[in-house]
């Protein structure tokens, strides 16, 4: 069961969310498929999977190495706030040079939604240990079921699915005993209400 948990836990990084937000957005019929061409959003996905997964990510490596921090999972609650500051300033940075290309806004709502998630998140563990998996989930499922409303598309197997991750993710980091149920909970709803309200607003 943990070992199911781990592998979970790394599949569902909350680094990758922005990324896996883009490109379901993209596996999406909108209008999106025919105003961006296929090679632009292969582009743009290394451009975001680059700067907001492979950036941080590397960063931490380097803390791993030389003892910073104990874990890729940054488990310990107060190793966790230079990484945090990497992942907010990647995301910054990301958001910053996105604004430079001719996009769709939804695609700047989404990084913007994931860049104010990342410096909540940052800002409330300096007093309490949110779970970042659950905010990362809860954004990508927040962000497609507000797509979804505001575009007028039916897509109950989609959201049934963005739904069930969002309970896998949770289950997943409760059976691993890093979160309490309270930090899990909170920190979907944190990530699905940003997501959500930006996109709709």
């Amino acid at each position: 069961m943990r070992t199911t948990a781990t592998i979970i836990s790394y599949l569902l990084h909350p680094l990758f969310m922005a990324f896996y937000s883009i490109a379901l957005l993209f596996s999406m019929q909108t209008y999106l498929t025919t105003v961006l061409p296929i090679t632009y959003q292969g582009f743009l996905l290394g451009f975001i999977f680059l700067t907001t997964c492979a950036l941080p990510a590397l960063c931490i490596g380097f803390m791993l190495k030389y003892n910073v921090v104990s874990n890729m999972d940054i488990t310990n609650y107060n190793e966790r706030r230079i990484p945090y500051l990497i992942t907010v300033m990647a995301y910054v940075f990301n958001y910053y040079l996105v604004q430079k290309f001719h996009l769709p806004m939804v695609i700047h709502y989404i990084l913007l939604g994931a860049t104010l998630t990342i410096l909540l998140a940052m800002c409330i563990n300096i007093f309490w240990k949110i779970s970042a998996h659950s905010i990362g989930i809860g954004g990508l499922a927040g962000s497609f079921i507000s797509i979804c409303l505001r575009m007028g598309l039916y897509m109950p197997l989609y959201i049934t699915l963005a739904l069930l991750l969002c309970g896998i993710v949770a289950s997943a980091r409760l059976v691993l005993q890093v979160h309490t149920p309270a930090q899990v909970y909170v920190g979907l709803a944190l990530g699905f209400g940003i997501q959500y309200a930006i996109i709709q607003l």
